[in-house]
């Protein structure tokens, strides 16, 4: 019989990197799957971040430097479905594989990569072969639907909204003199953000708060500054119900 024997260093290194990922904050691991170039670590990343329940959009924007790192940003979204809806039946009998194995086995793989292959540069039709609702589209990073793909251009605009939102902070400054205008500025433009990465849904916005920062924030005080951003920037965020 012949077999493989993978050098220890090779092991200590790897033990070494799970046990400093699992050490470090998820937004040290967003700003690495934003930031790295190896196609292994960047895998790794978006599984550790799957695990922190970090949906995909919070990853956003999509790696398309390399065919590999296009390719493992839209696996990451197809881990993160077949993960959480295990009884999906997509569309298209073909792609249904991808719930019926087991998610990152070797068949999964398998099946993901032909599939990939098939439809690579057409997200569309991907949400249409997987048979995806928008509620299971928003939180993906690369399935995205016309209304998300208008927000993430928003997004792109945030260097110029964020003078605007830091005027209008200084003009109307914190009553009680405990929070600086930049302070401010600055938590405004992330929590607008996360309020278009959340299809503009208050709710789900105070959620992903929480997932970057495990700090609790309600509702109201999402509308709060949502209203403040309205009156700064003039545009129109807040309705009912959302």
């Amino acid at each position: 019989k012949s077999s493989v024997t993978i050098p220890k260093p090779a092991v200590t290194l790897v033990r070494n990197t799970h046990q400093s990922l699992r050490q470090a904050s998820t937004r040290d691991l967003l700003h690495r799957v934003r930031s790295i170039e190896d196609p292994l670590m960047f895998w790794v990343l978006h599984l550790e971040l799957d695990k922190r329940d970090v949906p995909p959009c919070l990853r956003w924007p999509r790696r398309d430097e390399t065919p590999q790192l296009v390719y493992l940003s839209w696996l990451a979204d197809v881990y993160w479905l077949a993960l959480r809806f295990p009884d999906h039946a997509p569309l298209y009998s073909r792609w249904r594989g991808l719930f019926a194995q087991p998610p990152a086995s070797h068949p999964w793989h398998k099946t993901a990569i032909w599939l990939f292959k098939l439809r690579h540069s057409a997200t569309h039709l991907q949400a249409k072969a997987l048979g995806l609702s928008e509620k299971q589209r928003q939180p993906l990073m690369t399935m995205v639907s016309n209304s998300m793909r208008g927000d993430r251009d928003v997004i792109k605009r945030l260097p110029q909204l964020r003078d605007r939102i830091r005027e209008h902070a200084s003009a109307n400054r914190d009553k009680s003199g405990r929070v600086g205008t930049e302070e401010i500025t600055e938590r405004r433009v992330e929590l607008l953000r996360l309020f278009l990465l959340a299809g503009r849904n208050r709710s789900r916005t105070a959620e992903y708060v929480k997932v970057l920062t495990g700090q609790k924030i309600s509702r109201q005080t999402v509308t709060r500054h949502l209203e403040a951003i309205e009156a700064a920037t003039r545009m129109r965020l807040l309705k009912s119900g959302s």
